[in-house]
């Protein structure tokens, strides 16, 4: 049973999205569920990578000879059997070490937990059709958060669905003038870079910027049944832009 234990623990690191039936038969998921639990306590959580987990009064230290044979085999063809969390960290990914030092994060030290961090979307929140709470805004896919808490499916269905759904709002709500004036406005704002203003429209075989409803096209044809074979494919709507780039 102890053995057990430790496997659920360690299959966290790849078993990240909760899921439901890893709530089952003492899962991975039920850390989410203990982190959440803490933080809505007003406490506050941290993992700790410079030191194994720490076994209760009826288990004995960890050792990963004694971990079930998947975990255990999984550690060992990788070489991931140093002393310590980090170390092995270090062997299999450095570069994740090195990303979060260039964050000034130092993960020697004890670093605090979200229960969602790994959508890492920024904030945004979508709703039943896609829209997010910034207006006219479809996060369509993982930005959403939708493929981490999803009980069964595939991240391409999950987009698949997001993509339809948005697009039948966006027809059907946006459609009579396809994106008012205040929606132009909003979108300028957040493009308002360096890259705005004569020079790509300068760059731009179509000499022009494009206008929005002229995305509907390629919307109607990626949500209809005229798309059923097309995958892996990126239809760019841009005048030509990246074609000259």
């Amino acid at each position: 049973m102890e053995n057990l234990a430790w496997s659920r623990r360690l299959s966290k690191g790849y078993q990240w999205p909760f899921h439901a039936a890893r709530l089952q038969d003492r899962g991975s998921s039920l850390i989410d569920i203990a982190v959440h639990g803490e933080i809505a306590e007003g406490r506050r959580v941290f993992v700790d990578f410079t030191r194994n987990p720490t076994p209760s009064a009826s288990m004995k230290p960890f050792r990963i000879a004694d971990l079930p044979e998947e975990p255990r085999r999984y550690l060992e063809r990788s070489g991931a059997v140093q002393n310590t969390p980090y170390e092995r960290l270090r062997h299999m990914n450095p570069q994740s070490i090195e990303i979060f030092a260039e964050h000034g994060v130092d993960l020697r030290e004890p670093l605090e937990p979200a229960a969602r961090a790994q959508h890492c979307n920024g904030g945004l929140m979508g709703g039943p059709w896609w829209e997010s709470n910034i207006r006219h805004l479809f996060p369509v896919g993982e930005l959403a958060g939708t493929h981490g808490v999803r009980p069964g499916g595939s991240a391409l269905n999950s987009g698949q669905v997001g993509a339809i759904r948005a697009a039948q709002y966006i027809a059907n709500v946006y459609r009579n003038p396809p994106l008012h004036e205040a929606a132009t406005e909003d979108w300028r704002a957040i493009v308002d870079t360096h890259m705005t203003g004569a020079f790509p429209v300068s760059r731009t075989p179509a000499g022009r910027w494009g206008r929005p409803e002229e995305l509907v096209g390629a919307l109607r044809l990626l949500a209809s049944e005229a798309s059923s074979f097309i995958n892996g494919q990126v239809i760019t709507v841009d005048g030509g832009l990246l074609a000259v780039m």
